[in-house]
């Protein structure tokens, strides 16, 4: 990596950018009169196949969403969150086909692109957070995942600044409430937002201007049209034959596209005995049920009848994908489940998606409909014991289990830390694999909401070990990847699941994770508690490395906090610990935290003396990632000493080590670092950008105490280059966020390493 890293920002374009702190609602915005060029997204799922008529409910979108031909009236009408239709309707009457056939037809029409999410209103588990979808919506529109706030609101307020000049089309399917929608309104006049609900969303009317279609089913005529569309040529049925079938599927898509796709498997069958089974199994239907919806029992009648003629190894697929905790899955995840190798689930998926039981949206992943989801675990239930649906649970389990290990097998940071061993997996999972970190952070990325959902399934069936070892193996995923709430979500009842389990390692790996997560988060007094209670656990079980790593971690919090005595007390312990038992690869450490103490108490030379024998131990261990830690602190005291021009190539070195670990939260400290050392060579303008990049990674990782020293160094950028306005406000900005913390504002300037 060459070239002169602190002088571009991914987010602001050059050094010359201003960061604005004037009407501001939790996050920083970026200006620029240059921006590069964004990504277009092409979010849409696949148009939909032997679409059929809906002529009128597409001329009402076309009414709609469409923009008024030049020089005709406003296309917002006043509204101030663009142009938004509802369509509305009952489980299964094709509201998403809708939406989505007219989004691919007028695609030309919103040329910076299209943004879809499934946002799970009435799938078996929770809603998806709004949150989350502004979080995917804004790495689609060009801003790294990692670089994201994490304050609720204050995604809103980016992602309305990213689309605020865009001709964009969201598509947001499956919504439940108009308060899950309400955060993902664009509110820019030239954009589109399509929802689909079955609830009607009346205070999206009342309060957004929100046009409501509504869906009803199928003509008649629609129905048969359809059918006969998926059969092809070659069946010769009577057409009051097919009409009987229409009438059997309450003419409601979903249920006709299962009944047609098993017709046209099925050609030299005569669709009256086709129709004769699917009457069999309504009369079924009617002595099970007590509810009287005629649409509702024909659902669940043409699923049934579907799902008898699936093969024994395609229908137990389907049983257990009702055990899956969300309706999107891998091909992983589904051979898990089945205790099946991947090539073989691969095949019965195929079955299934032919079947359309479930919809492919990639390579390797799939979407089950929320009904269907719902009928395959009543199937599970009624059909395969608690101990075999248990045993398939488990082994599901054991896969993500084993995908977590393996991503924090593969980051390079992770030598530097303690972690637990976990058991191994069940002999029919095969385990997630990863070439590279890259990979393993892709897996990661895509499984986030599946990772939380299997935390929370385990906990809330006992799985206590698969419980506590998800998050054990995240938390430093989460440290350095800016997933504060998935973070905070899965730890704490990990805990409790570890406790259950008796696993003091576990207990005292999720205590040290949750101290990380409050120290990040700039509460460390909370922070102080969890690592104590780590230590302790260590000492009880005299785990020498865990000691160590954890007086480690308490000696830099002291150190942010100002507690210097204390902080000297914990490193020292820790090196006499390694150096007792021979710890040589984490005896760096400790080293270089002695240090940054000597460093802050004064001692220049002390602090060199001991950066310079932990540069030598880490190159010694090949540890690049506690390298880099000493490159940032020679940094601090070069400074400190007056050798600008050394720490500048200091701080060069720092961040390209910190792009190689390919961790946002060292890039962050690198770019502070960074930025000082440019400050004292008269370079305030490229210190700003540091400045900049380094206050968004921050803000994203929840890091509190580096996000106000960042904006606390672009505050004294801005007084050198003479703008004292955005200082004076950069300034107050800094000082709140010093206020809201524990710890006293003049250790800002000191810098903090997280262990």
């Amino acid at each position: 990596m060459g070239g002169d890293h602190g002088t571009q920002s991914e987010i602001s374009g050059s050094a010359g950018n201003a960061v604005q702190a004037r009407d501001i609602s939790g996050d920083i915005h970026f200006h620029s009169a240059s921006q590069a060029p964004t990504p277009t997204p092409r979010q849409l799922p696949g148009d939909v196949r032997g679409f059929v008529n809906r002529v009128a409910d597409l001329r009402a979108l076309d009414e709609a969403l469409l923009p008024a031909p030049e020089g005709g009236t406003s296309d917002t009408d006043g509204r101030d969150s663009g142009l938004i239709v509802v369509i509305s309707g009952t489980a299964g009457v094709g509201k998403s086909s809708l939406a989505v056939h007219w989004a691919h037809k007028n695609r030309s029409q919103f040329p910076d692109g299209q943004l879809h999410a499934n946002l799970h209103g009435f799938d078996q588990g929770p809603p998806v957070n709004p949150a989350d979808v502004l979080g995917r919506f804004i790495e689609a529109l060009g801003v790294p995942a990692t670089m994201t706030p994490a304050d609720h609101d204050a995604r809103a307020a980016l992602f309305r600044s990213l689309v605020a000049d865009k001709h964009l089309l969201i598509v947001l399917d499956n919504a439940a409430s108009s308060e899950q929608v309400r955060p993902l309104l664009p509110g820019a006049s030239h954009c589109a937002t399509l929802i689909t609900s079955r609830s009607r969303l009346s205070a999206l009317a009342v309060r957004d201007g929100a046009v409501r279609i509504t869906a009803d089913i199928f003509a008649e005529p629609d129905a048969v049209k359809l059918l006969t569309t998926t059969f092809g040529t070659a069946r010769t049925d009577e057409a009051t034959d097919i009409a009987e079938l229409a009438g059997l599927c309450a003419r409601l898509p979903l249920a006709l596209r299962i009944a047609a796709e098993r017709a046209a498997s099925r050609p030299m069958m005569p669709l009256t005995d086709l129709i004769a089974e699917l009457r069999s199994e309504s009369s079924m239907w009617d002595a099970l049920s007590s509810e009287d919806a005629a649409e509702a029992d024909a659902v669940r009648t043409v699923f049934a009848w579907s799902y008898r003629a699936l093969s024994e190894p395609a229908s137990r697929m389907f049983r257990l994908l009702g055990l899956h905790p969300t309706s999107e899955f891998s091909v992983g995840a589904a051979a898990a489940l089945a205790g099946v190798p991947p090539r073989t689930a691969s095949r019965l998926l195929d079955d299934l998606s032919g079947a359309h039981l479930i919809t492919q949206l990639e390579r390797d992943r799939f979407q089950v409909h929320d009904l269907l989801h719902a009928y395959a675990a009543d199937q599970a239930d009624e059909t395969d014991t608690d101990e075999t649906n248990s045993k398939a649970v488990s082994r599901l389990l054991d896969w993500y289990v084993q995908g977590t290990e393996a991503v924090r097998a593969a980051a390079p940071y992770e030598q530097a830390s303690h972690h637990v061993p976990i058991d191994g997996a069940d002999p029919d999972v095969t385990s997630p694999s990863f070439p590279d970190y890259p990979a393993a952070l892709s897996w990661f990325r895509s499984e986030r909401g599946n990772l939380v959902a299997a935390s929370h399934l385990a906990e809330r069936l006992g799985f206590d070990r698969h419980a506590w070892q998800i998050p054990a193996a995240l938390s430093f995923a989460y440290a350095h990847n800016g997933y504060f709430d998935d973070w905070l979500a899965i730890t704490p009842p990990g805990l409790a699941a570890a406790e259950r389990d008796g696993s003091r390692a576990g207990q005292a790996a999720l205590l040290a994770s949750l101290g990380m997560a409050y120290r990040q988060s700039g509460r460390f007094e909370e922070a102080a508690g969890y690592y104590d209670a780590a230590l302790a656990i260590h000492r009880e079980t005299e785990d020498q490395l865990g000691q160590a790593w954890v007086l480690d971690l308490i000696g830099f919090l002291d150190h942010d906090a100002g507690r210097l005595d204390s902080a000297m007390t914990a490193f020292t312990t820790s090196v006499n610990i390694c150096l007792a038992e021979q710890l040589d690869g984490f005896l760096g450490y400790p080293t270089e935290g002695i240090g940054c103490v000597r460093l802050a108490h004064g001692d220049t030379d002390g602090a060199v003396t001991a950066y310079q024998e932990s540069l030598a131990l880490h190159t010694a261990a090949g540890d690049a990632i506690g390298c880099f830690h000493v490159l940032v602190s020679i940094c601090d005291a070069q400074l400190v000493n007056g050798l600008a021009a050394e720490a500048e190539r200091t701080s060069a070195l720092a961040l390209e080590a910190a792009e190689t670990l390919d961790s946002r939260a060292r890039e962050g400290q690198a770019l502070i670092a960074r930025a000082r050392a440019l400050q004292s060579v008269e370079r305030a303008d490229e210190a700003l950008a540091c400045y900049q990049r380094a206050a968004m990674i921050q803000r994203t990782l929840g890091d509190r105490v580096n996000e106000a020293r960042a904006i606390a160094g672009a505050a004294e950028a801005y007084r050198i280059l003479g703008r004292d306005d955005e200082a004076e406000d950069f300034e107050r900005w800094a000082g709140s966020l010093r206020a809201a913390l524990e710890v006293p504002g003049t250790t800002l300037s000191n810098p903090a390493v997280l262990s």
